[in-house]
């Protein structure tokens, strides 16, 4: 009797059932029994509780963490934060000034790149041969007045040989 193969190849007639059922393939709620609903809802509403505990938690461990420090270091972490804060506030104000002065659109400004006014404008140049030319200004949507002509009447007429 030959020893099995201990590298058997699958069959490709025969494939082995995959282990992990597709979850889009279950009936839709809606199509469910009223026991199974309620027992969902009851799991969501126990889930929601415990984000909401472990939230709870994670806010009282950190208050612990924090009963030992100092005011001074309590005070340097705020202007840490703050520090950090206004400097990617700056970053986004630079990307819009950048991508407003090349006339790129918002969600394409958004993604300038860069520490520094120069660098963006460098990426905001790259951006734009990559992605072709601004769409045309439009004055601010400030348009010329329609040009004052015949009538519906008239030009009815006028088709019909009347006029």
């Amino acid at each position: 009797m030959p020893d099995p193969d201990p590298n058997p190849q699958p069959d490709p007639q025969n494939p082995p059932p995959d282990p992990t059922p597709d979850p889009t393939a279950g009936p839709r709620e809606a199509d469910l029994p009223d026991e199974i609903k309620q027992i969902l809802a009851k799991n969501r509403q126990a889930a929601r509780d415990a984000e909401r505990r472990a939230k709870t938690a994670e806010e009282e461990a950190q208050q612990f963490k924090d009963r030992d420090k100092s005011e001074i270091e309590r005070a340097n972490e705020k202007a840490e934060k703050a520090a950090s804060e206004a400097e990617e506030q700056k970053r986004n104000y630079l990307r819009l000034k950048v991508g407003t002065e090349k006339g790129l659109a918002p969600e394409l400004a958004e993604r300038l790149q860069g520490q520094n006014e120069n660098e963006m404008k460098a990426d905001a140049d790259r951006l734009l041969e990559a992605v072709g030319k601004p769409a045309p200004d439009f004055d601010g949507g400030a348009r010329k007045p329609a040009q004052a002509g015949d009538d519906m009447n008239t030009l009815i007429r006028r088709a019909a040989g009347r006029e």
